[in-house]
C-alpha cells in the first residue's frame, strides 16, 4: 500500500456534487484529487459517442443502458428485479443490492463519471420552505437544521450552473420566494401540446378530499436542459449555454429528441461532466477506476488521516486487478451517492449510529388512460409540467404530500409502450396499413400521469453491510432494509383519488389497471384498496443533516459529527425531500460544502495595517457605520405599510435601504482593498435609537417609527443634497477640505474627504502600496444581489473613486441634479436620487425631465395612503416588554437573528465573501419575523402593535436557532 501525494481536498465521487464541489475549489486556487469508481477517463465527444452506440444497440432501454458497469463499480440494475413469486420479491443472480425487505427499494443509480446525471431527466424543483420543518409544522419526519433562505442562494448559484431553463412567476408558489430581481438562466421549455390540453379539459374542476377541494393548475417544471437563454440574467448580462462536453457547438438547444432517460444524444441536457471539465481546466485531478474503501482516521481525535482506496483494471485474461493505495489531504469531502458514501463509512468503522439510516425515496403512483382526442406524445422532454397543488397543506400531519408530474412519453413507463401497442395490435392479427393505423390511433392518446409520493425520514428503512456480500474486489455490496409507512400508504391512496377525478373532469378514459401488477414488484393493497407504486430514483438520507451526533450524521456546515476535516454533500444529507426531485438541492448543497471547506482552509489571518493608513481606515470605518445606521429606520417604515397597499411608496424605501446596503458594501470592498479590515459585528456598531446626526446645517434625531409623513421627512434630512460639487473629479478634490468632523460635514463633504486620501497616499506612496489587500477578500458582484447600480471590485485608485462616486450621487444627486449616476455608471434606467425619491413620497407627485433640485416634482401624481399601516409603537425596545410575553419572545429572536446578521456581514467582508449567500436570506428571514411582531400587541397600550428595535445581541449571548418562515408565521427549533 502507497500512501500519495497531499491534496488540499480529496473529493470521493465525480457526480455533480463532486463535479461542483471540486469546481468551486479550484476556483479558489485550491488542489483537487476526485476518485471516482467508475469509469470515463477523458473529456472527448468521441467517448460520449459510445455511450450513444449501447443505446442504440440495446433491446433493454433501461436507465443504465448506455452505461455498462465495470466489474470493479458493479451498480443496481432495473433489470435486476425479477417479480414476486408466491408473495416473495425475485432478484438475480449477482445483483448489486442485497435486500432484505419487507418491500423493494426499486431505484436504481449509475457508478460512473458523470455520475447519474448522465440518465437524469433533469426536473430541477426547489424545496418548499415548509419542506424544511415537517417535524415542527406537520409532525411528520424530520426537520432540517438550515431554512429554504439559508440555502436560498445556493439554489441560484446551483441554477447557473446547472443553467435552468424556467419562469420565475410559474415558480413562486407554495411560499417559494426569490432573490428581488431574480430570473433563471434560460427561459422556461414550452409546454407540451398535451399538458396544455389538460389544463384546457381541466380549467374549472377541483379534486374534492377529505373535505378539501384542490385545482387541477397546470404549471411548468424547472429543467436543467437548454432552451432561450434569458437576456435578463445576471442583471442584463444574460446567459451562454453550455454545449457538449467534447463538442460545444451542439447541445446548445434541446431538440426534442425524448430520450432524455436514458441519455440525451447532444447533450443539451445538464450532465455533471460539463462541471468535472471546468474543474479540471482550473487543475483537478481525476482518478477514474478508483473505488474508496475506507475512510482512514485518528482513533483518539477522530481526524482523517487519509482515504483507502482500490485502483483497479481487467487485464487481457479478463482477471480483475488492483493496487490499495491512500492519498492525504488537508480536507476530505464524501460527494457519492448517499448508499455509496453510506456503505463507505460503515465500512471504515465510523461510530455513528444514524449512519445508513433514514433511507428515503419518492415512490411514484401511476395512472395511464386514453385521452379523447390526439395530444402527440413523444415530443420533447419526458415531463414538461406538473400539478403542484398537493405538494402541501395541513394534511401532511395525516398522509404524504404528492406532486403530480404530467408524463409526455405515453404508456412507456407503466406499459412500454410503443412496444406493447405494437404487440397488442400484432395479436389482433393487424397487419400492413391496419396495423400502422392502429398503432397510431392508439398512441396519440396516450396519457400517462405520475405522482411522486413525499416519504419520511424513518430509521428502520437503512442501508447496512454484511461480511457475506460482497463485491469482485472484496468490497461491500449494500444490504437494504425498506419499506413504505402507512403514511406514504395514504398519500398514494390520496394520489390515486386524485388521477381518477382528473381523469373524469378531463374526459380520459382511466385504463389503469393494477391487477396486472399483482405480481410485479410495489404491488400492495391498503385499506382494501389495490395499488401501485415504482421507485424514482430519488436517494436521499443515510447520513442526514442535524443539530448533534444524536439525530444526525453532519451538522448544518455538512461537516461530520465525529471528524472535523471531514464533509459529507449530496442528496444523503438532507433529512427530508419534500416533493421536490432532489438533484437541485444536492446541487446547492455541494456549493454550501466547498464554501465551508474553503472557509477552513483559508484560517482567515489578521492583515497587516500601516500606520499612515489609520486615518483612512477610521474614515471608511466611520463610513461603513453612517451607511448602516440609516438602514434600520428605512426598513421600519418598509415592514409597517400593509400588505397590498401603498406600492410606490414601499417599493421606493425598499429600492432606497437596498442601495444603502451597496453603499455599506462599497465602503468595505474599498477598506478591504486597502488592506483594512471592516468591523461589523460589534456592539458599538449599532446606534441605539432614537439616534442623534450631526451634519454640516443640521442635527435631528432619527428614530424607529412607522411608515408616516414624519418618518419621511427624517429620511429627507439624512438624505439632503449639500453645496460640494459632485462632478469635481481627481486632482481638484484635495483642496476642497482639510479635515472631517462629522458635526462639521455633510455626507458629500466626508466623502471628499476620503477621496482625497485615497489620492494623497497614492501620491506618495505609489498605487501598488496603497491598493495591496488581499484580493480574495473582494466580494464577486455575482455575489450579492441588491437594488440599483451594483456591487464593484475595487483593486485601485479609479475603482475606488469610482464606489465614492456611485455611493454620493444614488443619495444626493448627479452634477446638481435630481438624478442619480445610475445611468452613466451603470447603463440602467434613469432614477432620482434618494433625497428625490422620498420627496415624491412626501408631496405624492413624481418628479419629470426639467425639474429642478430645488424646486416641487411636477410630474404625474401617485397615491399615498399615510393610515394603510401598522400602529407601531416608536423606538421599541424588547426589556419593555413583560418577560415571557409574545412581544418580549419575539423581539428577543428578532434582535437574535437580526444579531447573526451582522455577524453574516463581518464574515462576509473579512475573507469569507460567500456568507454573503446566507446573510441575504436571513435579510428575508427578517421580514417575516418583523411581520410577526407587528401582529402582536403590546401589552397595556390599546391599538399599539410591537416592532423590530434592532438591538444588538452579544455574540456568547447568541441562540443558534433554525428559524423556518412563511408568510404569516415562524417557528424555531
Amino acid at each position: 500500500m502507497r500512501n500519495e501525494d497531499n491534496f488540499d481536498v480529496v473529493i470521493v465521487g465525480a457526480g455533480i456534487t463532486g463535479a461542483i464541489a471540486a469546481k468551486e475549489l479550484t476556483d479558489q486556487g485550491f488542489s483537487v484529487l476526485i476518485l471516482e469508481a467508475g469509469a470515463g477517463k477523458s473529456f472527448k465527444f468521441e467517448d460520449y459517442q459510445t455511450y450513444l452506440d449501447n443505446f442504440y444497440k440495446t433491446t433493454v432501454r433501461t436507465p443504465n443502458a448506455p452505461f455498462p458497469a465495470t466489474a470493479g463499480a458493479p451498480q443496481p440494475l432495473i433489470t435486476d428485479q425479477l417479480g414476486i413469486e408466491n408473495g416473495i420479491p425475485q432478484f438475480a443472480d449477482g445483483s448489486y443490492f442485497h435486500q432484505v425487505g419487507p418491500s423493494t427499494f426499486q431505484s436504481t443509480y449509475t457508478r460512473q463519471m458523470g455520475g447519474t446525471t448522465l440518465h437524469w431527466l433533469g426536473t430541477c424543483l426547489r424545496m418548499l420552505p415548509n419542506d424544511f420543518s415537517e417535524k415542527t409544522l406537520y409532525n411528520s419526519g424530520k426537520d432540517w437544521p438550515i431554512s429554504y433562505y439559508d440555502l436560498m442562494p445556493y439554489y441560484a448559484a446551483a441554477e447557473l450552473e446547472i443553467g435552468v431553463s424556467a419562469d420565475v412567476d410559474e415558480q413562486s408558489f407554495h411560499g417559494i420566494e426569490f432573490e428581488p430581481g431574480y430570473v433563471y438562466p434560460m427561459k422556461k421549455i414550452p409546454q407540451s401540446y398535451s399538458d396544455l390540453k389538460l389544463q384546457e379539459w381541466t380549467k374549472d374542476a377541483q379534486f374534492k378530499y377529505d373535505d378539501t377541494s384542490y385545482d387541477y393548475a397546470v404549471v411548468s417544471i424547472p429543467q436543467g436542459r437548454n432552451s432561450t437563454p434569458n437576456p435578463a440574467y445576471n442583471n442584463g448580462k444574460g446567459y451562454v449555454p453550455v454545449g457538449a462536453v467534447g463538442n460545444p457547438d451542439i447541445g446548445q438547444r434541446c431538440e426534442g429528441n425524448a430520450s432524455c432517460v436514458p441519455i440525451c444524444p447532444v447533450q443539451a441536457k445538464y450532465n455533471a461532466l460539463k462541471t468535472l471539465q471546468k474543474a479540471v481546466a482550473n487543475g483537478a485531478v481525476i482518478r477514474s477506476q478508483s473505488v474508496a474503501s475506507k475512510v482512514l482516521y485518528d482513533e483518539n481525535t477522530g481526524d482523517v488521516t487519509g482515504i483507502m482506496y482500490k485502483e483497479y483494471e481487467t487485464s487481457e485474461s479478463g482477471e480483475l486487478i488492483y493496487i490499495e493505495k491512500v492519498v492525504s489531504a488537508k480536507r476530505y469531502l464524501l460527494a457519492a451517492h448517499a448508499v455509496e458514501n453510506a456503505k463507505l463509512l460503515l465500512a471504515s468503522g465510523c461510530k455513528n449510529k444514524n449512519i445508513g439510516q433514514n433511507l428515503m425515496d419518492h415512490p411514484v403512483g401511476l395512472s395511464w388512460g386514453l385521452a379523447p382526442e390526439a395530444i402527440g406524445p413523444y415530443r420533447g422532454p419526458g415531463a414538461t409540467s406538473g400539478i403542484p397543488a398537493l405538494r402541501d397543506g395541513a394534511f401532511r400531519k395525516n398522509r404524504s404530500a404528492f406532486r403530480v408530474e404530467i408524463g409526455n412519453w405515453g404508456w412507456s413507463w407503466p406499459k412500454f409502450t410503443p412496444n406493447s401497442t405494437v404487440q397488442d395490435a400484432v395479436i389482433q392479427k393487424k397487419i400492413g396499413a391496419d396495423l400502422r393505423k392502429a398503432v397510431i390511433e392508439k398512441e396519440e392518446r396516450l396519457m400517462r400521469i405520475g405522482m411522486l409520493i413525499e416519504m419520511q425520514a424513518l430509521s428502520n428503512n437503512a442501508v447496512t453491510i454484511d461480511d457475506r456480500y460482497l463485491d469482485e474486489l472484496g468490497n461491500y455490496r449494500p444490504v437494504i432494509t425498506f419499506m413504505l409507512s402507512d403514511h406514504e400508504k395514504r398519500g398514494l391512496k390520496a394520489a390515486r383519488s386524485f388521477c381518477v377525478q382528473m381523469f373524469e373532469a378531463a374526459g380520459i378514459e382511466d385504463k389503469t389497471d393494477y391487477n396486472e401488477k399483482r405480481n410485479v414488484q410495489g404491488f400492495l393493497v391498503f385499506e382494501d384498496e389495490e395499488l401501485w407504486w415504482q421507485g424514482a430514483g430519488h436517494y436521499a438520507g443515510t447520513h442526514i443533516m442535524g443539530t448533534n451526533s444524536e439525530n444526525s450524521v453532519v451538522d448544518a456546515s455538512q461537516r461530520s459529527h465525529e471528524h472535523n476535516n471531514l464533509f459529507l454533500t449530496g442528496c444523503g444529507n438532507m433529512p427530508s425531500m419534500g416533493t421536490s426531485n432532489p438533484t437541485l438541492t444536492a446541487a446547492a448543497l455541494a456549493v454550501w460544502a466547498a464554501e465551508n471547506i474553503a472557509k477552513d482552509l483559508n484560517n482567515i489571518k489578521s492583515l497587516r495595517q500601516m500606520k499612515y493608513k489609520q486615518p483612512l481606515f477610521n474614515n471608511l470605518q466611520t463610513a461603513i457605520e453612517l451607511e448602516h445606521s440609516t438602514i434600520p429606520p428605512y426598513l421600519v417604515a418598509y415592514f409597517t405599510i400593509n400588505d397590498k397597499t401603498n406600492a410606490f411608496a414601499a417599493n421606493t424605501i425598499r429600492s432606497v435601504f437596498m442601495e444603502e446596503m451597496l453603499h455599506m458594501s462599497l465602503a468595505c470592498q474599498i477598506l478591504n482593498a486597502v488592506n483594512g479590515e471592516p468591523f461589523i459585528d460589534h456592539a458599538k456598531f449599532v446606534p441605539e435609537y432614537p439616534a442623534q446626526f450631526n451634519f454640516k446645517d443640521r442635527e435631528f434625531d432619527v428614530g424607529l417609527i412607522k411608515f408616516s409623513k414624519e418618518a419621511v421627512e427624517t429620511f429627507m434630512q439624512i438624505e439632503k443634497p449639500d453645496d460640494v460639487p459632485l462632478n469635481v473629479k481627481g486632482e481638484d478634490i484635495p483642496n476642497l477640505v482639510d479635515k472631517i468632523d462629522l458635526g462639521q460635514s455633510t455626507i458629500g463633504e466626508f466623502y471628499a474627504v476620503i477621496k482625497k486620501q485615497l489620492i494623497e497616499l497614492t501620491k506618495e506612496y505609489g498605487e501598488e502600496a496603497v491598493f495591496n489587500g488581499d484580493k480574495n477578500r473582494q466580494l464577486d458582484p455575482a455575489e450579492y444581489y441588491g437594488g440599483g447600480g451594483g456591487l464593484i471590485v475595487v483593486d485601485s485608485l479609479a475603482t475606488a473613486l469610482f464606489a465614492i462616486d456611485v455611493i454620493v450621487e444614488q443619495g444626493e444627486g448627479s452634477n446638481h441634479s435630481i438624478w442619480d449616476g445610475d445611468a452613466t455608471y451603470f447603463g440602467q434606467d434613469k432614477e432620482v436620487a434618494h433625497f428625490f425619491r422620498f420627496n415624491e413620497i412626501y408631496e405624492g407627485q413624481l418628479y419629470q425631465e426639467g425639474d429642478s433640485p430645488k424646486g416641487k416634482p411636477t410630474g404625474a401624481e401617485v397615491a399615498v395612503n399615510w393610515d394603510a399601516v401598522q400602529n407601531m409603537i416608536d423606538d421599541p425596545k424588547a426589556n419593555q416588554f413583560p418577560d415571557s410575553s409574545t412581544a418580549r419572545e419575539a423581539s428577543e429572536e428578532f434582535n437574535q437573528l437580526y444579531s447573526q446578521f451582522l455577524e453574516q456581514l463581518h464574515l462576509s467582508f473579512n475573507g469569507e465573501p460567500h456568507e454573503m449567500r446566507r446573510a441575504v436570506g436571513m435579510m428575508y428571514q427578517m421580514k417575516y419575523l418583523a411581520q410577526s411582531l407587528l401582529n402582536t400587541p403590546v401589552p397595556g397600550k390599546e391599538g399599539k402593535v410591537a416592532g423590530p428595535s434592532f438591538e444588538y445581541v452579544p455574540i456568547k449571548a447568541r441562540k443558534r436557532y433554525n428559524w423556518s418562515v412563511s408568510k404569516t408565521a415562524y417557528s424555531k427549533t
